[in-house]
């Protein structure tokens, strides 16, 4: 069974998951070694991950984009 590894490795700070595959770092450690069951429960569980990170991103960027809309204050 093929690596879900895209070559995109870095962790998203909020969720713990790799950006690229959506596995955490145990995950990743594992694979070589588990079992084919193991890496189906692994591959079943990505599909949601990476929307929980796409959303984060969007939320992320929603709040970026009100605050660059936000009137700055004048100091005194």
């Amino acid at each position: 069974m093929k690596s879900p590894c895209n070559q995109t490795c870095r962790i998203h700070h909020r969720t713990g998951y790799c950006e690229g595959c959506g596995r955490d770092l145990d995950e990743i450690q594992e694979w070589p070694t588990a079992s084919v069951g193991r890496r189906q429960q692994i591959l079943s569980a990505l599909p949601s991950r990476m929307a929980e990170m796409a959303e984060a991103v969007d939320s992320q960027a929603c709040q970026a984009a009100a605050r660059s809309r936000e009137p700055s204050k004048a100091l005194p």
